[in-house]
């Protein structure tokens, strides 16, 4: 579909670590800690607590959760995290770090892929866009496995150019390599979204095609069939099953579409969502859009761009499960996009500059303020601050009601046991066993069983936000320390 005459790039070491540098300090200035912002939602928590559990375990190759099997998600993520907890300790800034090395390590690919699909400013400015996005700004400080699955992505786009454009053996052989191992990794990172990028370079030419997708095949099964050997298959029904198949044809956790007509409604939610989370950017895409639906305006690289950022809208579209980080594997190729129309177009950068400057400004002041602000509020967080002085490994703790994996991943810091769900019934019962223990419940349910408890157990008490739910809860925290 493609042909191409794909020109050289000498990467000048000094630039590489100085725009690597500027990224990873971009996104730290975004806070990664718990005196900013505690682990958020409820992916970040569990990722970051099965990473902890791997450790415990000793168990490379399948992920637990509580004690429970965790088979959502391949192991790339923990894994990396795993390092990241071995070298700097197991807390929030060690379990967002690799989301923050691999939007640096993003912005350099994109810089280097943009120099070499157009020259440096454009590559330079690609790599600007892009980190600066509101998007970015929110994985790249999550100990989520998006950062890392968009990273391999983008390697396998820019390996798949150079593939599919040159002649010379050396880099084909390279970019052959790097094309079927980031799909690979990409794979394990986040299991099968990383296949977009297979989508998108298939119809080129075909030469390697099937051994590259046995040697992409053979890296993921040497994770694979272990874990599948060991669960039985369960990782293969319910990772492919329940996470990929069940999102594109169900409604997983409320997000999504629950009839037809609802899901025809919801066919543009990604074209509607882009103007929020590709932000200041988005302010020019009806520009960009009418610039490149122009086929004057579009060469064979445009072409290759925009094939990469019509798929990923258009499939994820079609899945029925919805979130707005679904689409962001389009977003570097949006921003190489966006930085060659504003480089065509305006012939400046100037109000790139400007709004470069305002935005680093808006999210620095965030940091250094706004999410402290937050901090209190969250539920577990603060329940953990409280109470610390009294918590010992040996304690059992449960909760009643509130749920959230962010009480796990909180308490387990010290309390080496594994939370236990109950129900109101069972608080008084559980709080009278022998042996130290403590329980998180409703202040409304405490209020009613409080004459039940033990007046000389301590009680701690924190009015707090769920952002997983969007509600605010009151919970009283019960500790039993004998």
């Amino acid at each position: 579909m493609f042909t191409s005459s794909t020109r050289e790039i000498r990467i000048d070491l000094k630039t590489a670590v100085a725009l690597f540098g500027f990224f990873c300090v971009l996104v730290f200035f975004h806070g990664l800690g718990t005196e900013t912002l505690p682990l958020i939602d409820r992916d970040e928590p569990r990722f970051a607590e099965a990473s902890r559990e791997m450790i415990e375990r000793g168990d490379w190759i399948v992920p637990y959760f509580n004690d429970a099997p965790r088979l959502h998600k391949p192991p790339l993520f923990y894994w990396v995290q795993i390092f990241s907890y071995k070298f700097f300790g197991e807390d929030e800034r060690s379990a967002r770090l690799p989301s923050v090395l691999a939007a640096s390590l993003l912005g350099l690919v994109i810089y280097l892929f943009g120099s070499q699909l157009y020259d440096k400013r454009t590559g330079f400015w690609a790599a600007a866009v892009f980190s600066l996005s509101l998007h970015t700004m929110l994985l790249a400080k999550a100990a989520t496995a998006d950062m890392v699955m968009v990273l391999f992505v983008t390697l396998a786009a820019w390996a798949g150019w150079v593939l599919y454009g040159t002649e010379n053996s050396r880099h084909r052989a390279l970019s052959w390599t790097l094309f079927y191992g980031s799909l690979a990794l990409g794979f394990l990172a986040k299991g099968p979204v990383a296949g977009l990028a297979l989508v998108m370079k298939v119809p080129q030419k075909r030469r390697g095609f099937a051994i590259g997708l046995l040697f992409a095949a053979s890296l993921v099964a040497l994770w694979g069939i272990p874990a599948l050997l060991r669960t039985g298959g369960e990782f293969l029904h319910v990772g492919i099953g329940e996470h990929v198949i069940g999102r594109s044809v169900m409604v997983m956790d409320g997000h999504g579409a629950s009839s037809i007509l609802s899901y025809i409604l919801t066919l543009p939610f990604y074209f509607l969502t882009v103007f929020i989370s590709f932000a200041p950017w988005s302010w020019f895409l009806p520009a960009a859009v009418t610039y490149y639906a122009r086929p004057a305006n579009r060469t064979v690289k445009e072409k290759y761009l925009v094939s990469g950022v019509v798929i990923v809208f258009v499939v994820f579209s079609l899945i029925r499960t919805k979130l707005p980080h679904y689409t962001f594997p389009a977003f570097p190729l949006l921003s190489l996009l966006f930085a060659h129309f504003w480089s065509e177009r305006k012939k400046d950068f100037r109000i790139i500059r400007a709004m470069a400057a305002a935005t680093i400004a808006v999210f620095v002041i965030a940091a250094m303020f706004l999410y402290p602000l937050l901090a209190p509020y969250s539920p577990a967080g603060e329940l953990l601050n409280q109470s610390r002085h009294l918590l010992t490994p040996q304690m059992e703790f449960a909760s009643v009601d509130y749920q959230e994996p962010s009480l796990v991943w909180s308490f387990r810091k010290i309390v080496k046991g594994f939370h236990l769900a109950l129900e109101r019934s069972q608080v008084a019962g559980f709080m009278m066993r022998e042996g130290p223990r403590f329980c998180i419940l409703p202040a409304a349910d405490f209020a009613a069983m409080e004459h039940r408890l033990d007046p000389r157990w301590e009680k701690f008490r924190h009015r707090g936000f769920n952002i997983a739910n969007g509600n605010w809860v009151e919970l009283v925290l019960v500790v039993k320390p004998e």
